[in-house]
């Protein structure tokens, strides 16, 4: 640290110093697009722009201080904690994908670079009087404590608060379990939103506090031991509590009189004793015993909160709310945060917004929200869980049904990464970036841009679009006329878009079997390159580390099969089959027991995860008119959908599967409607 006369400073190698400004961006606004709508031409009323950007934070950050617009009041983070774990999203019995790492090869100096980037940006982007809470365990919170006063201000500290997680986390043989995280809290300025939120009593604190009963007739009873642990009924009445009624000020003289043979300074009037004890509301708990007053439990708005949350636990194992992502949050420790902090129509912000923890509370409690997160883990089990949640009717939102609690709207923006737009206009570098990814071995002698691995022959659609069979087919033609005795192609493409029942292989009457395989999104590279000193820039000019290349996913095509059938104006659409092609042996043997499959491909709805159907797709963004989720309560996802076209002609179907394995796939078709 270095102290100058008005302020302490932490200090690293290669601190930026950078002004956070709309001049900082380093994207132009273009490179943002909407890709996703949900609901999707539904007509929902409520709070519009709910926004999840799928990208690296610090590119949505400059990108929201350049857009402006209504500040934000409100960011809660929970980013990396400088831990050297990796986090996965898990399924019973595996680990898959993995969601982040938090490794970083230069050490602390990396972290805390990455971290003050951010966190200046974030303090640039909150309103005067917002709120910033920043959660984080016992490795970095000391040292971003010292940060967040040099960005926010020293004065602008309000709270560390420890939260007990419940969940115990031995660290090491030789030293205390760690039993809690710390979530620091500041806000921008000394004019901030503060709620009166109040804690609900625990189980323990009823039994020891609340133990007494008045009953309809005017009874005061003490419950036995036996009533309070819920062994016997507890009789009608109402539970109340005694507070004392001395005054902790002994130097009152004109509080200090006799009442019930007691002389005291008490806390009120003897007039107002008096009326008080004619209500019932004083009472003696025994003969001669010193007067108080009774706390009615039904009267009751709970404990003022304190900096120790002791009553809220993590996210079990059998909890309906779990989503198997390992950072996860409780809806109840962000719904607390954000009802203190902010009003109905506030906007709530989190840029590691993780499953989504923080958007559901916001939705939930009637905010406005924007959410971010880097790789597509996260913002799968985010997309899920917002489509499983529902928002109570009469929180500021028009039901469209009334017997149905409604969807919160929301967008997923996707943040092209710069080497994306760089591959775009430079067709080699794309397929040298690739191939390295791959793990393949370029063939440059062929004429075409092609690899080789493992005995395959490894081709590259161009960068930029789906991938049809049709194109996949041409694509298969010149890799024959250039290696004429190859006999087993994988074809890659950034996105497929396959009809109904096409499958996501070829066969060739010549017997070249080739695969179609979905290349990684470039942020889901990026999140994995996250402190390892390499940049998604460098890759195909030197190769990838082995460690880094064996997270780096490329999966082929589950197999499909959707049918349809019209009916005038009305579609019915189901899916018949669905198989997986590249999961792992011990993934595929589960699959095979469970859905009595012998063959070498996963034939098995269990390992679906959503089901969203574009009933119009334009080409451009894809509108969720229809979506089932897998869920604890509805398991397994939804199959079979019907739709009603309000015009005749034709009309593109557009189907989105992802599955518990990270793949997500497209199918397509176009219906033609009578008018």
């Amino acid at each position: 640290m270095v102290e100058k006369r008005d302020k302490v400073e932490l200090r690293w190698p290669a601190k930026k110093y950078q002004e956070a400004t709309a001049k900082d961006s380093s994207r132009d606004p273009g490179v943002i697009e909407i890709v996703e709508e949900y609901p999707g031409q539904l007509g929902y009323d409520g709070i519009e722009g709910n926004e999840l950007f799928w990208g690296d934070n610090i590119d949505v950050l400059r990108y929201l201080l350049a857009r402006g617009g209504k500040p934000v009041d409100m960011i809660y983070i929970d980013p990396p904690y400088f831990s050297g774990g990796n986090f996965f999203v898990r399924a019973p019995g595996h680990k898959f994908p993995r969601a982040y790492k938090d490794t970083w090869h230069d050490g602390l100096a990396q972290y805390l670079d990455y971290m003050h980037q951010r966190l200046v940006l974030m303090h640039a982007l909150l309103r005067d009087g917002g709120s910033m809470y920043v959660h984080l365990d016992w490795h970095v919170f000391h040292y971003i404590k010292v940060m967040l006063d040099e960005i926010f201000g020293y004065d602008n500290f309000r709270n560390q608060i420890i939260w007990k997680r419940l969940t115990y986390k031995q660290t090491q043989v030789k030293a205390y379990g760690v039993l809690h995280d710390v979530i620091l809290f500041y806000t921008k300025g000394k004019d901030y939103t503060w709620n009166d939120v109040r804690a609900g009593y625990g189980e323990e604190r009823l039994r020891k506090y609340f133990c007494w009963l008045e009953t309809p007739d005017g009874r005061n009873i003490k419950l036995t031991r036996e009533q309070l642990d819920g062994g016997s009924p507890i009789p009608e009445g109402r539970r109340f509590a005694l507070n004392p009624v001395i005054n902790p000020n002994p130097n009152r003289p004109n509080l200090t009189y006799e009442f019930l043979g007691f002389t005291k300074v008490w806390k009120y009037t003897r007039e107002k004793m008096k009326g008080l004890h004619a209500q019932g509301m004083i009472f003696q708990p025994s003969p001669g015993a010193l007067p108080q007053k009774k706390q009615y439990l039904d009267e009751s708005a709970g404990m003022k909160l304190n900096d120790l949350f002791l009553d809220i636990g993590g996210v079990m194992g059998s909890s309906l709310e779990r989503l198997e992502y390992d950072t996860q949050k409780p809806l109840k420790l962000l719904d607390r945060l954000i009802q203190v902090s902010t009003n109905p129509g506030d906007t709530v912000a989190d840029f590691f917004s993780g499953s989504g923890t923080t958007l559901d509370a916001a939705a939930r409690a009637g905010r406005r929200w924007i959410g971010c997160e880097l790789a597509r883990p996260g913002i799968n089990a985010t997309r899920k869980r917002l489509l499983a949640s529902r928002i109570p009717h009469g929180q500021g939102r028009k039901n469209l049904c009334a017997d149905k609690d409604v969807l919160a709207p929301f967008m997923i923006n996707r943040v092209k990464h710069p080497v994306e737009i760089a591959w775009h206009g430079n067709a080699r570098v794309h397929v040298q970036a690739i191939l390295a990814l791959h793990g393949a071995v370029a063939k440059p002698a062929t004429g075409l841009d092609l690899g080789e691995k493992d005995g395959k022959i490894v081709a590259i659609m161009p960068h930029g679009t789906p991938a049809t069979a049709l194109e996949a087919g041409e694509m298969l033609e010149k890799v024959t006329r250039a290696l004429p005795g190859s006999n087993r192609v994988d074809i890659l493409a950034d996105a497929w878009i396959l009809g109904f029942d096409e499958p996501p292989f070829m066969n060739t009457p010549g017997g070249i079997e080739a695969r179609f395989i979905q290349i990684p999104p470039a942020s889901d590279v990026a999140a994995l390159l996250v402190g390892t000193g390499l940049c998604l820039e460098e890759i195909g000019h030197q190769k990838v580390p082995a460690g880094i290349q064996s997270l780096i996913q490329f999966h082929v095509l589950p197999g499909a099969r959707l049918e349809y059938h019209v009916r005038g104006k009305a579609v019915t659409l189901a899916l018949d089959r669905y198989q997986i092609h590249d999961g792992r042996p011990g993934d595929v043997a589960e699959a095979r027991v469970k859905s009595g499959n012998g063959t070498g491909a996963i034939d098995s709805f269990d390992v679906l995860e959503f089901i969203g159907i574009d009933w119009d797709y334009d080409g451009t963004r894809f509108r969720c008119g229809d979506a089932s989720v897998k869920s604890r309560k509805d398991m397994p996802v939804q199959r079979e959908f019907s739709h009603e076209y309000g015009t005749g002609g034709s009309h593109v179907i557009m189907v989105r599967m992802i599955d518990a394995f990270g793949h997500d796939s497209f199918r397509r078709a176009v219906v033609d409607i009578s008018s």
